[in-house]
This record gives C-alpha cells, sequence and structure tokens, in this order.
C-alpha cells in the first residue's frame, strides 16, 4: 500500500500526545505520501497546524471533545453535565461537521488511528473503517495493578476507554515500563504491546549532555496547577543555592514577579517552547516535573534522573511509583529542601539505575518502528 488514506485522531491536552504521535504521523506523511485527516483540538491542533499548513496531503481539522471528569468508581457524570466548559452548543456542530471534512478529503479511510480522541473513532465506527488505538492508558485493562494508589483508582481509565473506544480492531499499548501482568482483564479486543515512542528531536541528543551537573530542569504542566504556589518553589530553590534551577511555565509572568519580589538568582524563569526546552534538556543533568507518562519515558531514553510531583490521576501516580521503586529517580507529594537535597545526592545511584535497568523494569528503546509495521499490517489485512 504506496498511498494509505489514513485519519489520525490526537488528543489536546498537553504535548505529550502530539509528541507520541508525530514519529507515526511523519512516516506517513514524509515516506509514503499518504492522504491524511488529522482530527486534534487545543494543543494538538495548535501544533500541526502549524506544522502541516502547507502540506496539500494533511488537512488539518479542529473537534470539540467534552471533559470527561471521573472517581474511584469510574466516570462522574453528574460533574461531566454541569461542568461549564462542556455545556457549548456547538459539539454537534463542529464535529459532524469535522467528520463531514474527512468524507470530502478521504472517503473512507484505510485506517482511523487515534491516540485518545473519541472524535475520530466515531467516525469509523459509523463508516465501517479498521480502528486502531494507541495509547498508554489501555494498560490500565489489564490486570495485576493496585486496586488504589492516594485514594485514586483504574477504574475512571477504564470507564473512558469503554466509553471512547468500546472496540478496536488492535490496541497498541506503549510504556516505558513493565506491566504487573499480561493477563487481558477488561480487554476483549486484539491488543500488542510495545515500549516508548521517541521522538527524532530527543534520539538526537541522546548522549550529547553539554552542560552543568548542577542544572536542573523544572517542567510545571500548563494543565494542572502545580501543589505549590510560585512564592513557595522559588524560597524552596533559593536555599538550594548550589544548584541552578531552569523552570519551564506557563504562568511566566507570575513566575518573574515573584523572583523579583523574593530574589532566587540560582533560578531561571523561562516561556516553554520547543526549542528551548530541547536545549535546556540537553544541558541539565536531572529534571523535577509531573509524571507524565510521554515525557518520563523521554528521560528513561537519555538517561536522566526525574524527581517525579505527580498530577492528581491514577495514572501519573503509578508511573511516579515504577520511577521510585526502581531508583531511577524519586517521587513526591510536594517538593521541599530535603527531598530535593536528597534525590540531587543521588543522581550518580539513578543513573546507574536507569543505565543498566536495574529491577528489570525498563523499556528504553524506541518502538515506533515496530508500531507502524503493525499499522501496515492492519492495513494489509
Amino acid at each position: 500500500m504506496n498511498s494509505p488514506k489514513i485519519l489520525f485522531g490526537v488528543c489536546g491536552i498537553g504535548r505529550g500526545h502530539v509528541y507520541e504521535m508525530l514519529p507515526i504521523i511523519e512516516n506517513y506523511v514524509i515516506l509514503r505520501r499518504a492522504r491524511i485527516v488529522i482530527f486534534s483540538f487545543g494543543e494538538s491542533y495548535r501544533y500541526f497546524n502549524t506544522k502541516y499548513k502547507n502540506k496539500k496531503n494533511v488537512l488539518i481539522v479542529k473537534v470539540k471533545v467534552p471533559w470527561i471528569h471521573g472517581g474511584p468508581n469510574g466516570l462522574d457524570y453528574l460533574r461531566t453535565a454541569k461542568d461549564k466548559q462542556n455545556q457549548s452548543k456547538d459539539y454537534i456542530v463542529k464535529n459532524f461537521d469535522a467528520m463531514e471534512k474527512v468524507k470530502e478529503f478521504l472517503g473512507k479511510p484505510d485506517v482511523v488511528i487515534t491516540d485518545y480522541e473519541p472524535i475520530s473513532a466515531m467516525y469509523a465506527y459509523s463508516i465501517g473503517s479498521k480502528l486502531i488505538t494507541i495509547d498508554q492508558q489501555s494498560k490500565y485493562l489489564l490486570s495485576g495493578y493496585p486496586s488504589k494508589i492516594a485514594g485514586l483508582t483504574p477504574n475512571e481509565e477504564c470507564s473512558r476507554l469503554g466509553m471512547f473506544f468500546p472496540r478496536a480492531d488492535l490496541r497498541i499499548i506503549n510504556s516505558f515500563f513493565r506491566f504487573p501482568s499480561n493477563h487481558p482483564e477488561c480487554l476483549k479486543d486484539k491488543y500488542v504491546t510495545y515500549g516508548p515512542i521517541i521522538r527524532n528531536d530527543i534520539v538526537s541528543i541522546k548522549n550529547k549532555f553539554t552542560g552543568n551537573s548542577n542544572d536542573v530542569l523544572v517542567y510545571l504542566s500548563p494543565y494542572s496547577p502545580f501543589v505549590q504556589d510560585p512564592e513557595e518553589l522559588l524560597r524552596i530553590f533559593k536555599q538550594v543555592n548550589d544548584f541552578r534551577f531552569h523552570i519551564f511555565t506557563s504562568c511566566y509572568i507570575k513566575y518573574k514577579q515573584v523572583q523579583k519580589n523574593e530574589g532566587a538568582p540560582n533560578v531561571e524563569i523561562r516561556r516553554y517552547n520547543e526549542e528551548g526546552f530541547l536545549e535546556a534538556l540537553q544541558t541539565c543533568r536531572s529534571v523535577i516535573s509531573s509524571a507524565g507518562h510521554t515525557l518520563l519515558s523521554e528521560l528513561i531514553f537519555l538517561g536522566k534522573p526525574v524527581l517525579a510531583v505527580p498530577l492528581n490521576t491514577y495514572e501519573q501516580h503509578y508511573s511516579a511509583c515504577v520511577i521510585d521503586r526502581g531508583h531511577y529517580g524519586m517521587m513526591a507529594k510536594r517538593l521541599s529542601i530535603k527531598n530535593i537535597r536528597k534525590f540531587l545526592d543521588s543522581l550518580d545511584r539513578y543513573e546507574s539505575s536507569i543505565e543498566t535497568n536495574g529491577y528489570g523494569q525498563l523499556y528504553r528503546n524506541p518502538a515506533q518502528v515496530k508500531i507502524i509495521r503493525a499499522i501496515d499490517s492492519i492495513m494489509r489485512k
């Protein structure tokens, strides 16, 4: 199949979904010259609409996805219904218009591939196209996970997957760590498991550490408030004054104002941009961040220890536990002078554990070549 027709769906909550799908999409856009539509929203729409603006074989279409709330027992329907951002009247208009655009541009796609974006899956179901899901959340459809971590359960993830993707021709589950079990507890479709997808920009800086071992990259997710305010964070970093902290944040002006008031000369406040972040990732020896799967996968691939402060999701807490128990870094509920010192004093140990795959938990090698083969196999059937 030289020039396939593919509909991609890419979740727009954070850049992690973009970076996970980018190597897959690039393969079909550049090498295979496929005709492609990308359903996207939020961060994924902004990224792909810029990247492929002048590509005649690529159409970027914005969709609207409601925010589906969850809890320990699964989905929270009432909270979802009352969420003001879900009460827009144009969900039907936007999404069905998006489906019409696919129909005009592609007709029936050879395959629909989604990274946790549900509107593309709806189109696949409605038109009878083959559907492939690529995500790391589907691992919670397997057995062996703790029933509760920090008051959180995997039920929310399983319920949301059941609502978004009740059926798939293939579920591709990627992960930087081994699963407790490969026994399918809730999984009825065919599935395969692979290591992480690592974008080319990250691959290119591996083994190119060019900075000071006392430089620490701090990534504050723009999609959920950090557990500590800027004043507290800068006071903590200021007292660890033999290290330099490079903070990437969407709240740049707020942090700069706090720094003006608090001092903290060993802290550099930076707006997030891809080029600057990659440069800092190359020059910093260690990282403090939330526990998003894509970023943790990239750090493990690069061999950089991380002090992970997970957001309030089961998925982030479990990933952070893997980091902590394998001694690939540390997990903390909040940052303190004590736990930052403990983390930075143990970098040699963490680096060794990553390099030797201590406890045998890690998948470090990029898996996109194997994933593309699996996609091609489904399209050929």
